[in-house]
């Protein structure tokens, strides 16, 4: 039998404590909480199985991150954002800081400037000294040392400019827009929460295209499991307000759906996981999570009340039913998708 052995800091055990309060992490892959926050687990894939280990990490925490360095004000979030840069450099696990970026980017492009230095910032603090990231997140001191800035990390900020703005929209953002903005407003109707699935899964099914996480999603909304401030649209707000929560539930979902396209397209020996501070985003992952590796929706019976029951019955119904598709029509286009867009905002606005 394979052993390694793994010499850590005697204040390791409080790195992983703050870490666990948190409870950011959640894989795909089998294993227990302690087996989650055992850098040991990482380092034994990477050394003896050839493994490699890739963290994505949502805007929240990239946000504690940058403001742990540049904000005064040092509370837990932070220091638990700086230990999981330690964490990282312990286990030798890959942060993917992208989503986060885009979400700060997208979809006007004006904070292009800014998302640049503040990744900048975030490389350089994820190679930072580990002993003063250490420190920092145990609460023994309010600062930590990282790399200064050189002439390669200015030159690198031309590069990344043309890379982020190459492409004004994710494709696969707009597609899950449709999809949130079809949710939101089935949300707000007077149909009971089962006519609200029913009409959600055929509009999916018929009109657009499946996705795992948004009728997840769906189901939870609508359902006794359905997370306070879910939906995040106030009818109160004007009109620009609406559509910037509409993004912010998007980036959301589309967080979610981002990580499950890293698993349909990794490789053997890639792992991922994810480390988000949004309760919705990580009950609708794990949820999700659940679905995938059972091969069945009715494994969230046992998180349901047995009169929701149906609604499973209702989704598995619809889906394995044999219906024409748009998605399989010459309909289905990019042109299409914005011309959903532009009816689903109106009917936003205007039933809000």
């Amino acid at each position: 039998m394979d052993c390694l052995f793994v010499r850590l800091p005697r204040e390791f055990k409080q790195v992983t404590a703050l870490l666990k309060r948190q409870d950011w992490l959640i894989s795909d892959f089998p294993t227990s909480n302690d087996e989650l926050y055992n850098p040991a687990k990482y380092i034994y894939g990477i050394e003896l199985r050839n493994y490699q280990y890739k963290i994505m990490i949502d805007r929240n925490i990239f946000r504690f991150i940058i403001s742990s360095y540049k904000k005064k004000g040092h509370n837990e979030k932070k220091r638990a954002s700086v230990a999981l840069i330690y964490f990282c450099q312990a286990a030798n696990i890959i942060i993917e800081p992208n989503i986060a970026i885009y979400e700060r980017i997208l979809p006007k492009l004006d904070m292009t400037k800014q998302a640049i230095e503040e990744l900048i910032l975030f490389y350089r603090i994820d190679s930072a000294y580990s002993e003063s990231l250490l420190n920092y997140a145990l609460g023994k001191s309010n600062n930590f040392e990282v790399y200064p800035e050189t002439h390669e990390t200015h030159c690198d900020k031309n590069e990344l400019h043309v890379k982020l703005t190459r492409r004004q929209w994710l494709t696969e953002w707009k597609s899950i827009y449709v999809i949130l903005l079809k949710i939101a407003l089935l949300d707000k109707t007077n149909k009971r929460p089962h006519e609200k699935l029913l009409y959600f899964l055929d509009w999916l099914l018929r009109e657009f295209r499946l996705s795992l996480p948004c009728i997840v999603f769906a189901i939870v909304l609508f359902s006794s499991l359905r997370i306070k401030k879910m939906n995040k649209i106030n009818l109160k707000d004007n009109k620009e307000d609406k559509i910037k929560q509409a993004y912010n539930m998007t980036w959301d979902l589309f967080f979610i759906n981002s990580f499950f396209r890293y698993l349909m397209n990794k490789d053997d020996k890639t792992q991922y996981l994810v480390a988000t501070d949004d309760k919705v985003v990580k009950a609708i992952l794990r949820y999700s999570l659940r679905v995938q590796n059972a091969g069945t929706l009715q494994i969230l019976r046992d998180v349901m009340p047995a009169r929701e029951h149906k609604l499973l019955d209702i989704v598995e119904e619809v889906i394995s039913s044999d219906t024409e598709r748009v998605y399989d029509t010459e309909r289905w286009s990019y042109e299409y998708r914005d011309y959903l867009i532009k009816s689903f905002e109106k009917q936003l606005i205007e039933s809000y």
